[in-house]
């Protein structure tokens, strides 16, 4: 189907990759310079051409540890951007199942609020949402 010009590419490739619309637009929209943090995407970044980290690196959470060790909204934002983090890339359906489950009521809402103020959502598409920090 997709060699015979039936359906293109890129909608091929949505069909069986639900993130593949986010790579498009991380691809098209955001900085060369730009470094996104992936949470719960599989391990599956190839279709993205600016550098991304993963959340879950050897099996420890760098936001998990952030958020355990800040106080505030504004430390939060800090502590990313220390390591270089520009934007985020969240598969809600497990990052909020995650959020509920590894976190106590205050740090949820830590969290909840750090969405709200001091991100700047870019896209929400297919259950996957960027995230400018």
């Amino acid at each position: 189907i997709f060699q015979s010009g039936a359906i293109p590419r890129d909608e091929y490739i949505a069909e069986y990759r639900p993130e593949y619309p986010a790579m498009q637009y991380i691809n098209s929209k955001l900085s060369t310079d730009a470094r996104i943090l992936f949470f719960f995407l599989g391990n599956r970044g190839y279709y993205c051409d600016r550098e991304y980290v993963f959340d879950l690196e050897n099996n420890r959470s760098m936001f998990h540890q952030v958020v355990a060790n800040t106080c505030d909204l504004e430390e939060v934002s800090l502590r990313l951007k220390e390591r270089g983090i520009t934007h985020l890339l969240v598969y809600h359906k497990i990052f909020d199942k995650w959020v509920r489950t590894s976190f106590a009521p205050e740090r949820q809402r830590l969290i909840r609020t750090f969405f709200k103020k001091s991100l700047k959502r870019l896209l929400s598409q297919a259950g996957y949402g960027i995230y400018a920090l």
